[in-house]
């Protein structure tokens, strides 16, 4: 969204997701559409929390950034922590009056990012309030184990690789495999 003369590639030999030139050569993979949803995300309010039920990929999502709250998550204050630390939090919540949230998976966490936006790359009315920052994954890099899977909600969801002992966001997730 932040430049029409880029397109998105994925690096398959470790993960990568990043964009480049449109006349750079790439290798293609066909997709075709499965069934269609009529809503794919439709936000709730559920023990007086925000939840966001994505009915393509059965999950449901903590509605404001971890440390914001409130119907436009405009309460409080976004907290950071490390992959570790995330973990934790995620294990240890209780939101939406369950108590079974988890950090999310690399794709999981890319499943919610919007390609079509920038600044930030979510749906904002699903999603209100999203810091344009990185966001922990579940997901640690095979290469590398003391880094992590991180998706970047600023400039279209790009996908990178962190130190597990940096600070970054964090958004829970419930449901799935």
């Amino acid at each position: 969204a932040g430049n029409s003369s880029n397109a998105w590639y994925i690096f398959f030999r470790d993960g990568f997701v990043n964009d480049d030139d449109k006349s750079t050569g790439q290798r293609v993979r066909c997709v075709r559409s499965g069934p269609f949803v009529s809503r794919r995300f439709e936000s709730m309010t559920r023990s007086g929390d925000r939840v966001v039920r994505d009915n393509v990929n059965n999950l449901e999502w903590q509605g404001c950034t971890a440390g914001l709250s409130g119907a436009d998550c405009t309460a409080g204050a976004t907290e950071t922590y490390t992959w570790i630390k995330a973990l934790a939090y995620c294990e240890g919540l209780s939101f939406g009056g369950h108590l079974d949230w988890r950090l999310p998976s690399r794709a999981e966490l890319q499943s919610i990012v919007d390609q079509r936006r920038v600044n930030p790359s979510i749906d904002p009315a699903m999603f209100p309030a999203t810091p344009n920052d990185y966001f922990w994954s579940s997901s640690t890099y095979v290469n590398v184990t003391i880094y992590a899977w991180c998706v970047d909600f600023y400039d279209g969801g790009s996908v990178d690789d962190d130190l597990k002992g940096l600070d970054y966001r964090v958004r829970c997730v419930r449901g799935g495999p």
